[in-house]
């Protein structure tokens, strides 16, 4: 069939005023992302782009992306890191092979960062920016965890990071535009 109809995703003919991260919340934020729309939303935010090696999905690349957050830490605040391997299995419906980035982000990126930083001085926050459902294999609304440890933070007790878990922890319920704030003012507290 002929096309009759172009579709965009995120179209629009010029860059949207925000106010900066900064002059909303105070820190200095530096982010390193996979995905262009993520680099634009760090951009139009304020945030300075550190430079990164493309993601293959191996120990080895989720290790030097731990390295290069220890040592960018140095030079901001704040840093937002966005890894984007657990999305495309769930897009495929591929539950295990998501089950198994996850495990080696946690083995080789937050294994090797964490040795790599203090967490007396540094608060580390842990979350998605959406769900995706290896049975639908597509975004959806649900919940997604949230971890916070380092700082000034305390244990809950929660034994694993999990959707059902963390929603019986201290942290609750929340919304997305809450987790900024709360962040900064256990930065601040």
């Amino acid at each position: 069939m002929p096309g009759n109809v172009i579709l965009t995703r995120d179209g629009g003919d010029h860059i949207p005023e925000i106010q900066p991260i900064r002059d909303r919340f105070g820190p200095s934020w530096g982010c390193f992302v996979e995905m262009p729309v993520e680099r634009g939303i760090a951009l139009v935010l304020g945030m300075e782009t550190v430079d990164a090696p493309r993601l293959d999905g191996s120990d080895a690349s989720f290790a030097a992306w731990a390295d290069l957050a220890a040592e960018a830490l140095e030079g901001f605040d704040a840093l937002y890191v966005h890894i984007k391997g657990p999305d495309v299995p769930a897009h495929d419906g591929r539950a295990e092979d998501k089950r198994d980035v996850l495990s080696a982000i946690d083995r080789a990126f937050f294994g090797e960062v964490l040795q790599r930083i203090d967490l007396r001085d540094t608060l580390v926050a842990v979350t998605a920016d959406h769900s995706t459902s290896c049975v639908r294999k597509a975004h959806t609304d649900d919940p997604v965890p949230l971890v916070v440890a380092g700082g000034p933070v305390t244990s809950d007790g929660s034994p694993s990071y999990g959707e059902r878990v963390v929603a019986q922890g201290s942290l609750g319920t929340m919304r997305g535009t809450e987790i900024v704030p709360m962040l900064v003012g256990m930065m601040h507290g």
